[in-house]
Formats: structure tokens, sequence, C-alpha cells
């Protein structure tokens, strides 16, 4: 399941025509990724989500319910799988909003703070997305990237790549 998450970044680097994060960022001021790559946006995310809800971060979740020292299932080792788990999300949120939506450029506001609500509304959707989906095993995980979502990445570059050629996106 890398493989598909690697194919979402080639679309954005081939739309930006740099690996650069700053020329991502740049390449996205008059118009999001998130427009013109929705199939690698929702590759991107769908990915992102297998990285995070698998082992070792799945863990907890497969925990009997229990009172433990906090209250919540499996007690303090829970709570640091969830810590870590929210870290990971962090980590692929913010590195979806870079991406996808244009980092931290936005009208009105510091780049700060775009660049937070980029990320936690991003995180936000993953979270819900998350509770939608039931956690997949590695086998799974392995089959759906292979016969499903790798094919949609190779989809994917060859729109964008299509989308170059015709001059749509930036630099045209």
């Amino acid at each position: 399941y890398v493989v598909p998450l690697g194919l979402a970044y080639v679309g954005v680097i081939m739309m930006a025509r740099s690996l650069s994060t700053v020329a991502v960022v740049d390449a996205q001021r008059g118009l999001w990724f998130v427009v013109l790559q929705p199939l690698g946006f929702l590759l991107y995310v769908a990915t992102g989500l297998m990285q995070s809800y698998r082992a070792p971060f799945l863990e907890p979740f497969a925990a009997s319910l229990g009172g433990g020292v906090l209250g919540v299932a499996g007690g303090w080792s829970a709570l640091v799988w969830r810590v870590s788990l929210a870290g990971v999300l962090l980590v692929v949120a913010a590195v979806g909003a870079v991406l996808y939506l244009g980092g931290p450029s936005g009208p009105w506001l510091p780049g700060w703070a775009w660049m937070l609500a980029k990320t936690y509304g991003l995180m936000a959707l993953m979270l819900g997305l998350g509770r939608l989906v039931r956690p997949l095993s590695t086998a799974e995980m392995l089959a759906l990237s292979w016969k499903v979502l790798i094919p949609l990445g190779l989809v994917n570059v060859l729109l964008v790549g299509g989308l170059i050629l015709l001059g749509v996106g930036p630099g045209a």
C-alpha cells in the first residue's frame, strides 16, 4: 500500500513540475490540486487511512473493553497507541494539506492559520472516514492496493499527463 501513495505523489509532482514542497504550494496559488486531481486526492486519503489504521496503531482498538487506569480500553498502553495514531494522522493530513490544498496559502488569514485549518480539516475527514470503514487486514490492504488502488493511481498519472499536454494547470 506504499505504491499507490507514491502514485498519488507523482501526480502532484508532475503538475507542480518540481519535487520541492515550496514549488508545490506556489503551483497551487490559483487553483488547488484537489480540484485538478480529485482522483489523486481520493487515492491519497485512502492510502493515508491504510497507513494510519494498521498494526501497530490498530492494537488498542482490538483490545477488550476494560476500565484501565484512565477509563479507556487498555489503560496507559492504549493511550500511548492512540496518541501515536493521532500523530500519524496529523502527519498524513499535514502532507495532504500541502500536496492538495495549497498548504499555508489562502486569503485574509496568516499562513500558519490556513495550514492548521487545512490540516485539522483533513484530519477530521480522515478520522470520520476511519470510523465508517472497518479496518482491513494486511492481506486485504495488499489485495486492495494491487487490484484497485495501483490501477487508479496509474489512471491518475495518465490524466495528469493529459491535463499537462492540454495546458491545464499551473504554468499553462
